[in-house]
């Protein structure tokens, strides 16, 4: 008998679907389609809506900018207020270090026939 799991998920159908080049579309984007200005604007808003947001939502996102380009999430993160900076509980280091798998979050991308999940998400543990 076969259980249902918990766990929403989809079939992938891109080749790149859970590799790093997941992120050169927008990348691409951000980094020669928007201007200084644009750039700026964007950090702006989304930081105006991370303000309220929790913490590992703000260290989740962060990482998913970063993996996009570190500009990208220092950007919005210096536009944060300082006092939402500092009641911040995770480092640069933990958001650099996590984006190097970013592109692994939520997926369950496997080398070969296993079915071990290697997507991974950030939680407060």
């Amino acid at each position: 008998m076969q259980f249902a799991s918990n766990v929403l998920s989809r079939k992938g159908h891109y080749r790149h679907e859970g590799k790093a080049s997941d992120y050169d579309q927008v990348r691409e984007l951000y980094l020669r389609v928007l201007s200084a200005e644009e750039r700026s604007n964007l950090h702006s808003n989304t930081s105006r809506l991370l303000r309220v947001a929790d913490n590992i939502v703000i260290k989740n996102y962060m990482i998913q900018l970063n993996a996009i380009d570190p500009l990208y999430s220092q950007g919005v993160w210096a536009e944060l207020p300082r006092a939402r900076q500092a009641e911040a509980d995770f480092t640069w280091e933990e958001v650099e270090e996590a984006s190097k798998e970013a592109h692994l979050v939520g997926k369950n991308v496997s080398p070969s026939s296993s079915s071990t999940p290697r997507g991974r998400i950030h939680t407060d543990e």
